[in-house]
C-alpha cells in the first residue's frame, strides 16, 4: 500500500514555490521515498543461517550495490536482508517483537515447570531440615537429662552402698553388744573382785592370827573401802553399758 502510494509521487519541483525550498522538499522527497538512493529508511541487516542457503539479489538493488552489502558481511554465513522503507522496518520490529514475545513465553513456561517446582521443594526441605534440628535439639536435651538421672543414680547407688556397709557394721557391733550383754566385762570384774575379797579375807585371818584385831583395824577399813569403791564403779559401768545399749537398739 505504501509502496503503490510511494510510486504515484512524481519528483517534479513545485512552481509555487522558490528554487530553495523547492531544492529542501527534493531533498526531503528523496530521504523519505524508499527507491531513492539518499532515503533514510534503506537499512541492511545480517541473519546467521546456513553456509549451503542461497542468496539472491532483491529486485531494489543493482549489481554494484549488492556486491558492496555482500562484502560488508562479517560472517560468511550470513544473510543480509535489505529493509527499504517504513512498512519493511515495522514489519520487522512486528516480528522481532513476535519473537521476544515468543522467548519470554517459553522463559516463563520453563521458570514455572522448573524453577517454582525446585523453589516449593527447597522451601520443603528447609521447613523438614528446621523440624528434624528441633527433633535433634529435644532429643539432645533428653539424653542430657538422661545422663543426669544416670549420674544421679550411681551416686545415690554408691552412696546406699557405704550407708549398708555402715549399717550391717553397726548391726553386727550391736548384735555382738546384745549377745555378750556385757556379760564378760562385767563378770570379769566381778570375778576379779570377788577374788581380791577371798584374798583379802584371807590375809585378814591369816593376820587377825598373828596380830592383835585392833591395830589392823585401820588398815582392814581402808581396803573395805576401795573394794567397796571398785565395786560402786562396777555397778555403775554396768548400768552405762546397759543404756548404751538400749539407746543403740
Amino acid at each position: 500500500m505504501f509502496n503503490n502510494q510511494a510510486s504515484n509521487i512524481t519528483f517534479s519541483q513545485p512552481t509555487s514555490y522558490s528554487n530553495q525550498i523547492a531544492d529542501v522538499l527534493l531533498n526531503l522527497q528523496q530521504q523519505i521515498l524508499p527507491l531513492t538512493p539518499n532515503c533514510k529508511f534503506q537499512h541492511v541487516l545480517y541473519n546467521k543461517a546456513d553456509s549451503n542457503l542461497i542468496i539472491n539479489k532483491p529486485p531494489t538493488k543493482n549489481i554494484e550495490q549488492w556486491q558492496i552489502i555482500l562484502n560488508n558481511r562479517k560472517d560468511p554465513n550470513s544473510v543480509p536482508v535489505c529493509l527499504d522503507n517504513v512498512e519493511q522496518e515495522y514489519l520487522r520490529l512486528k516480528l522481532q517483537q513476535s519473537y521476544i514475545i515468543a522467548i519470554r513465553t517459553t522463559l516463563n513456561k520453563l521458570y514455572l515447570e522448573l524453577y517454582e517446582p525446585t523453589k516449593e521443594q527447597v522451601l520443603s526441605n528447609s521447613i523438614l531440615l528446621k523440624n528434624l534440628i528441633n527433633k535433634l535439639d529435644k532429643l539432645n536435651n533428653k539424653i542430657h537429662i538422661i545422663i543426669s538421672k544416670i549420674r544421679l543414680l550411681t551416686m545415690n547407688e554408691s552412696q546406699d552402698h557405704n550407708n549398708l556397709k555402715i549399717n550391717m557394721e553397726t548391726y553386727k557391733i550391736n548384735q555382738s553388744i546384745k549377745e555378750s550383754n556385757n556379760k564378760i566385762i562385767t563378770n570379769d570384774c566381778w570375778n576379779r573382785l570377788s577374788i581380791l575379797k577371798n584374798r583379802f579375807n584371807d590375809i585378814k585371818s591369816k593376820m587377825d592370827v598373828l596380830t592383835n584385831n585392833d591395830d589392823n583395824k585401820d588398815i582392814n577399813d581402808a581396803v573395805l573401802n576401795v573394794l567397796e569403791l571398785q565395786q560402786e564403779g562396777i555397778v555403775y559401768l554396768d548400768k552405762v553399758i546397759t543404756k548404751d545399749i538400749k539407746d543403740m537398739s
